[in-house]
């Protein structure tokens, strides 16, 4: 059975044992916003759904993670490839259209991310039968016993709990390898750290392989395990739909603000260097705690201790951003292109410059 649902009303109305969710949109923010519009509001005592989704290019890093450590924040903010922290733990992803993301809502009660990950081997098994597939002690789907495919992470509460994965078919892998690396030196942080794996595509291994496919194929698999096949309904949502899902938007936003994505970082150290003939190597180290730069320390002998300490205590309490940065230092240089040396103003701004350059 197969519904468009329009409001929430028709959404409550055919609940049933098993149901499967595919979205109509590929935004990251509304597509996480719906996960967490479900988990937070349906009863999953006596339902368990499926949610089939993806997104246009975007990076997803953990709840406790810290985005300049995991991905090159500036490449992406160039590239206008937005960054998102969802509300599960576990590592960073990078999402675009060949790589499928699968939600399984569940009671908490009968939360069991192995048997999750078993009901999609099984379906590509089932439907690819030249794949070698396997699920690993860390719970990733390993492709030909070496390559990743497929991460997890979860998000448990009380009652209700999601487990949701990636599924690579035909991700851009270069735009992968790109954004997943971290451009910023000697990043000291106790935030989760995301282990890195050698990945490939199914699209390798069964060329033409496409999104309808897998969702197909996965969807078929999934309500294998109903007892009821009457009670089995496809439901094509738009989580953008606040008729059907109230106050989305309030997670939406959250999802989007500067606080969320990077002000819930939590405390971390990058030490910078620039060499220079008149005053060697010149290095600072910034300390920053959700997001803002708490602490400065100048590392190099110079006449101009006194100034330098000005300019840390012009960054301090400011957000570690490259305009918010770029600005301190011109008001800095407003205020002292009078007193200090020309040449050492000169190096300060190249070392300034790339700080600025890399955040």
């Amino acid at each position: 059975m197969r519904f468009h649902f329009r409001n929430l009303q028709n959404l409550v109305r055919h609940y049933s044992k098993h149901i499967v969710y595919r979205t109509e949109t590929n935004n990251p923010y509304h597509n996480l916003a719906f996960e967490e519009w479900m988990y937070e509001n349906v009863d999953l005592s006596s339902t368990s759904c499926l949610f089939i989704w993806r997104s246009l290019p975007s990076v997803v890093i953990g709840r406790h993670q810290n985005p300049w450590a995991e991905c090159n924040v500036r490449s992406l903010m160039e590239k206008d490839v937005c960054i998102v922290r969802r509300q599960s733990g576990g590592g960073t992803v990078y999402h675009d259209l060949g790589n499928i993301n699968i939600t399984f809502f569940t009671a908490r009660s009968l939360y069991d991310r192995r048997a999750n990950l078993n009901i999609i081997v099984s379906a590509l098994n089932r439907k690819w039968k030249n794949l070698d597939l396997s699920v690993n002690c860390r719970d990733d789907i390993i492709l030909d016993k070496k390559y990743k495919i497929s991460g997890s992470a979860a998000k448990l509460g009380r009652n209700n709990a999601y487990h949701h994965c990636t599924l690579l078919f035909d991700a851009n892998l270069s735009n992968m390898e790109e954004f997943l690396k971290s451009s910023i030196p000697d990043v000291s942080t106790k935030a989760t750290r995301s282990v890195p794996s050698e990945t490939k595509n199914l699209s390798n291994y069964v060329p033409g392989i496409s999104y309808e496919d897998i969702c197909d194929a996965v969807t078929s698999e999934y309500f294998t395990y109903s007892s009821d096949s009457d009670q089995n309904i496809v439901a094509h949502v738009d989580p953008t739909n606040q008729a059907m899902f109230p106050n989305s938007t309030v997670i939406v936003s959250k999802l989007k603000s500067w606080e969320w994505v990077f002000g819930k970082s939590s405390k971390f150290t990058t030490k910078w260097s620039y060499d220079t003939p008149e005053f060697g190597n010149m290095v600072v180290q910034l300390s920053v705690s959700n997001g803002i730069i708490n602490d400065v320390q100048w590392m190099f002998r110079t006449d101009f201790l006194n100034e330098l300490n000005e300019l840390g205590s012009m960054l301090i309490g400011k957000k570690f951003r490259c305009d918010v940065i770029s600005f301190t230092w011109v008001e800095f240089m407003l205020l002292k292109r009078h007193s200090l040396d020309s040449k050492f103003i000169g190096s300060l701004g190249d070392l300034i410059s790339d700080v600025v350059k890399y955040i």
